[in-house]
């Protein structure tokens, strides 16, 4: 995304701005495309619950920190 220089005078500056509000209201409308995708939404959430499960309060990477804690000399 190009994002224009609204500071500099010049004699497109209104199209400037412009073409900036377009550019972002394009890409929230892809944005909102992609979350209605069900099976994206389904991804994201399994793959936040992995992530959960590794990095958790007792998850896999505290347990193999705990182990190495104990086992250093």
């Amino acid at each position: 995304m190009i994002l224009y220089n609204i500071r500099a005078k010049g004699t497109y500056e209104y199209d400037k701005f412009i073409l900036n509000i377009f550019q972002i209201c394009n890409d929230i409308s892809n944005l909102q495309d992609l979350y209605k995708n069900s099976e994206l939404l389904s991804y994201i959430n399994s793959t936040k619950e992995e992530y959960n499960k590794i990095t958790g309060e007792n998850g896999n990477s505290v347990t193999l920190y705990k182990y190495k804690l104990a086992t250093v000399e």
